[in-house]
């Protein structure tokens, strides 16, 4: 059985949920614009809510979170969590893309 940590109160997980999905609107609102960095930015901000874990700085991470933040996540989180990791990697190869053309 794994043993697992909330770090994040319930009320700041639903929060989390509204502030990624909200990201998300504004993240395409900003690539649609031709602003691609400032939707990375952004995206990165909305995943930041996620680093939880105190000791983060010195730890090993995973796709950049520790295990400890990992083994905490909520299905809801995940699901927050690789959508905001979706959009930010298509913003950024479409960024890549019209950067090398």
């Amino acid at each position: 059985r794994r043993r697992s940590t909330n770090f994040l109160p319930m009320h700041n997980r639903e929060d989390n949920g509204k502030s990624a999905k909200l990201a998300l609107t504004i993240g395409k609102m900003y690539e649609e614009m031709g602003m691609a960095q400032k939707s990375i930015d952004l995206f990165d901000e909305a995943l930041a809510v996620w680093e939880c874990d105190p000791g983060r700085k010195h730890k090993e991470k995973i796709g950049g979170f520790t295990l400890e933040e990992i083994n905490s996540f909520t299905v809801q989180d995940l699901e927050h969590i690789v959508n905001l990791l979706i959009a930010k990697g298509r913003v950024n190869g479409t960024f890549q893309v019209s950067q090398s053309s």
